[in-house]
């Protein structure tokens, strides 16, 4: 779990990153308290940015992972990694602003990064699909279309997601370098879902 922080005002909302999903979405005002308990919200009023059905599309969208179930309107506005100004943003980031929900109430978290390859929602791109495109504040090369993780065994040492790229200096064993890096081809070219052929790896 991570934070990001949505509209020009920056609004710091928890969100969950997962890497088994396409799917993009965060919880805002209108979400009832008791179906929504979640503190920190998206508030769409106080963001100057923020675009309603940015699909052009009034049909609200559904959408169920695991028990939970949520809809809202596809939305358009800045996403930032950061509260810092200088720090890269998704300047028209798409993604569900959610007004209501089921059966999420025990969730810690008040929004999903889904971090699957490609959409399988025809009206929303996905995440890393909209890294490619939209770049952040400095081009569409500001942010490569990539992310990486750093998993720990050790509650002392957290874990990290990066967005963009990879750190080998900082989370390789010491003395490996780039040309250590091994690549997999994915096993199918269309999918939703990152899938390796074990017998290559």
């Amino acid at each position: 779990m991570g934070n990001l922080y949505f509209g020009g005002a920056r609004q710091k909302i928890p969100v969950l990153f997962d890497t088994g999903s396409p799917m993009v979405y965060v919880l805002n005002q209108k979400c009832d308290s008791m179906l929504c308990p979640q503190a920190a919200k998206y508030d769409t009023l106080a963001s100057s940015t923020y675009k309603e059905n940015a699909d052009g599309d009034s049909e609200p969208l559904a959408h169920c992972y695991g028990q939970g179930c949520v809809s809202g309107a596809v939305s358009r506005d800045r996403v930032c990694f950061s509260d810092d100004p200088k720090q890269s943003c998704l300047l028209g980031a798409t993604f569900l602003s959610v007004n209501e929900a089921t059966d999420i109430d025990k969730d810690k978290f008040s929004g999903i990064i889904g971090l699957g390859p490609k959409s399988d929602v025809g009206r929303m791109p996905s995440f890393v699909e909209q890294v490619a495109a939209l770049g952040g504040v400095g081009g569409e090369d500001e942010i490569k279309p990539m992310f990486s993780l750093f998993l720990t065994n050790t509650p002392e040492r957290k874990g990290k997601l990066t967005i963009g790229g990879y750190d080998v200096g900082k989370y390789a064993k010491p003395g490996l370098s780039e040309k250590d890096v091994f690549w997999a081809n994915m096993a199918h070219k269309k999918t939703f879902f990152w899938t390796l052929n074990m017998g290559n790896i």
